[in-house]
C-alpha cells in the first residue's frame, strides 16, 4: 500500500523540532495543515512503514532567498502544488509552487532521476493524512489513494494546461520544452520568439509565473542572442 516514501534522514516537522523520518513513531505528533490555507495544526501518527529497495528521484526546490532543499523521495509520493493539488514526484515541474509551514515561497527548480534505489519511511497521519518535510517543511501527502495527483484542483490544472496547448495549436510553438538549465517554460517559439507561462489566476502564483519569465528569458537571450517577448497567461482555479 505505502510504496510512497522518503529517504532516511529525511527531516520531519514535529512540535518537539525536526526529527528523521526514520524514527518517528507511532503516537508521535507531526505539524499538519488543510492544504491551502495558513491552518496549522498538531496530528498524531497513527501507522509507520519501512519499505525495502525502492526507486529514488531528487527533487530540489528553493525559495526566494534562494535557500534550497534536496529531497530522496520515491517518484509516486504527492507534494501539495499550489493552483495544482496533489501531484506525484515525478510530474513535478519547474516553477511548481509548493506550500511551506511559513508560507514562503518555495518552488521546484529541478527533478532528476537518481538511478538510486534505497530503503525508504513513511508515515500515516491522523485525519489530514499529510505532515511537512524538510528543514524549512514543505507538505506532502501520506497516502497512496490519490491516483495520479487527479483530485479536483489537479484535473482543473492539467485541463488548463491541455486547453492552454490546444489554443496556441501547431504554430511553431513547443510546449514544456526542457532548457540547458532544466528549466522547461510551458510555451516558446523560436520564430518570433514570444515565451510562456500559464499560471493560476492568484497573486502568488502570478508572482512567481513572472519570476520564472524573467529566468526563461534570461537564458534564452544568452543563448540565441535575441530578445524575447514574456506573456503571462493565467486560467482559473
Amino acid at each position: 500500500m505505502f510504496g510512497m516514501c522518503f529517504v532516511a534522514g529525511t527531516s520531519i516537522q514535529t512540535p518537539a523540532g525536526i526529527r528523521n523520518i526514520e524514527d518517528i513513531q507511532v503516537g508521535d505528533a507531526v505539524y499538519s495543515a488543510q492544504p491551502g490555507t495558513n491552518q496549522l495544526t498538531q496530528k498524531p501518527v497513527v501507522r509507520v512503514f519501512h519499505n525495502s529497495d525502492r526507486p529514488i528521484i531528487r527533487v530540489t526546490i528553493s525559495d526566494r532567498d534562494r535557500r534550497s532543499q534536496v529531497f530522496g523521495v520515491t517518484p509516486e509520493h504527492p507534494f501539495w502544488v499550489i493552483g495544482k493539488g496533489w501531484i506525484p514526484a515525478h510530474q513535478l515541474r519547474n516553477g511548481d509552487a509548493l506550500q511551506g509551514i511559513d508560507q514562503e515561497g518555495w518552488h521546484v527548480i529541478a527533478v532528476v532521476d537518481s538511478g538510486e534505489r534505497a530503503d525508504t519511511f513513511n508515515f500515516e497521519v491522523q485525519e489530514l493524512h499529510n505532515y511537512f518535510v524538510g528543514q524549512q517543511g514543505v507538505l506532502v501527502h501520506n497516502q497512496s489513494r490519490l491516483k495520479g495527483g487527479e483530485n479536483p484542483a489537479a484535473r482543473r490544472g492539467r485541463e488548463a494546461h491541455e486547453n492552454y496547448e490546444n489554443a496556441l495549436g501547431d504554430d511553431g510553438y513547443e510546449f514544456n520544452k526542457a532548457l540547458p538549465s532544466g528549466n522547461r517554460p510551458d510555451a516558446l517559439n523560436y520564430t518570433n520568439n514570444p515565451v510562456r507561462e500559464l499560471k493560476p489566476d492568484n497573486p502568488d502564483a502570478m508572482r512567481q509565473g513572472w519570476r520564472l519569465l524573467e529566468k526563461y528569458a534570461k537564458e534564452l537571450e544568452e543563448s540565441t542572442g535575441q530578445l524575447w517577448n514574456k506573456v503571462l497567461n493565467t486560467h482559473r482555479r
